[in-house]
């Protein structure tokens, strides 16, 4: 799927009203067309759970579970203004996203959003003067079953939005998202990592600016490969996803070839998405950057927790390992023929930890538990390590967290613990 596609479909799924707007449409449809098709048998011990009332009856019973769903919709909405209120304060504003993204959380406010719709319709259809063998059978008794099954779905959404302001619960949410979004850089790229010679510029032919402001969401890599091709450019990248870009800021350059057309300009710029925030789509730091979030709150003197910000290092030492086994995104693209096209800065290995880790260790100075997990992952991660470049990376951080014990672990005890995780994989040999 192109990253465009792909960006828009997040965009949708992070909009809670989308799923919840087309059940509503569906179950309007099915209840205007559900009266013209109805084929219901008269009432008989043998069909017993059909509806076998007047209109009247009808219209009471409508009535009734039509007042009851919405009352049971404005406690759904009381809870999530609550839970999305907890969420804020405790994990950040922007991890309210996660909440808003969960399919099964649309589901239930889409079921009784439709449930509504359905009811209200049926209602319309059930006039006074139409006798009980003209009744829309079938819709009152899928009306009645609708809202019983809206009974259950509120059960099961006050069991979801208690699981989903736990702490650990989220923080496992975000950290797959993050595993995935590496999962996804490693076969976006897995055929572009031949490194090939940069050739010497004097002077570049153009400089391009997005005239934009705003986050950059996608950079169609493929693309821009695909018209370099076809016009005989060298194109050089100054941003990445997840960069915010001033209006006249440059983006782009061509370095060899033809000078661009306006025409060919304004294909260029198509290549990139901006938009108002960053999106997970091709931005590896984003989730990191959550996880970070939800740590550096954890270990603020007003929440004081320990234990989550420990979580948050655990799962960070994870998606890094897997980012360890992944193909990294390159800073070289070439066409089918090998004519290098792109240049493009990269997040390697150690930027990524960086992201990850400085933020919490600065944040942590104070806690010999959370500065001794730190420890442990980040030489595990050196255990792990493909290349000699990242383990140089693990070991630069390792040597900046020991210089932080080390000035602010006052008892001895504890400070001798964190020697005894880190000082092995610092006096090893291997990348150095």
């Amino acid at each position: 799927m192109p990253d465009f596609i792909n960006n828009l479909m997040t965009r949708i799924r992070a909009s809670l009203w989308a799923l919840p707007a087309a059940m509503s449409l569906l179950s309007g449809t099915v209840a205007m067309v559900l009266p013209l098709w109805d084929f219901s048998p008269s009432f008989s011990h043998d069909n017993w759970w059909l509806f076998s009332g007047d209109s009247g009856s009808a219209r009471d019973l409508l009535s009734t579970l039509l007042s009851g769903i919405i009352t049971m919709t404005s406690l759904v909405v009381s809870i999530t203004v609550v839970v999305l209120s907890l969420a804020a304060g405790q994990m950040g504003p922007r991890l309210i996203r996660n909440f808003l993204i969960d399919r099964q959380i649309q589901m239930v406010i889409g079921l009784f959003a439709s449930t509504i719709v359905f009811c209200l319709i049926t209602l319309r259809s059930v006039s006074d003067d139409l006798s009980g063998d003209d009744l829309p059978h079938m819709a009152i008794n899928l009306a009645s079953v609708l809202s019983v099954l809206c009974l259950f779905a509120l059960l099961f959404y006050v069991h979801k939005v208690a699981r989903s302001i736990i702490a650990d619960t989220l923080v496992t949410e975000v950290a797959n998202d993050l595993e995935a979004a590496i999962a996804r850089a490693g076969e976006r790229h897995s055929d572009q990592s031949a490194r090939r010679p940069v050739p010497d510029i004097d002077e570049p032919v153009a400089v391009i600016a997005l005239q934009q402001r705003g986050y950059i969401q996608v950079i169609e890599y493929a693309r821009l490969v695909t018209l370099a091709c076809e016009r005989g450019w060298l194109l050089r990248l100054h941003c990445q996803p997840g960069h915010f870009l001033l209006r006249a800021e440059q983006c782009l350059t061509v370095l060899r070839g033809p000078e661009p057309s306006d025409d060919d300009v304004v294909t260029l710029r198509g290549c990139f998405v901006v938009g108002k925030e960053r999106t997970p789509t091709l931005d590896l730091e984003y989730s990191i950057r959550q996880l970070v979030e939800i740590a550096i709150r954890a270990l603020s003197p007003g929440i004081n927790d320990t234990f989550t910000a420990i979580a948050v290092i655990n799962r960070l030492g994870g998606a890094l390992e897997k980012a360890c086994q992944s193909v990294q995104p390159p800073s070289q693209y070439a066409d089918d023929e090998g004519q290098l096209r792109l240049l493009a800065p990269t997040q390697d290995f150690g930027g990524l930890v960086d992201t990850a880790f400085n933020q919490i260790r600065q944040s942590g100075t104070r806690s010999p538990a959370v500065l001794i997990q730190m420890g442990r992952i980040l030489c595990a991660l050196a255990a792990v390590a493909d290349s000699d470049e990242q383990r140089r990376s693990v070991r630069a951080h390792l040597q900046k967290l020991r210089r932080c014990a080390r000035t602010h672990i006052e008892e001895e005890d504890d400070l001798a613990d964190f020697e005894a995780v880190v000082a092995p994989t610092l006096a090893s040999n291997t990348g150095k």
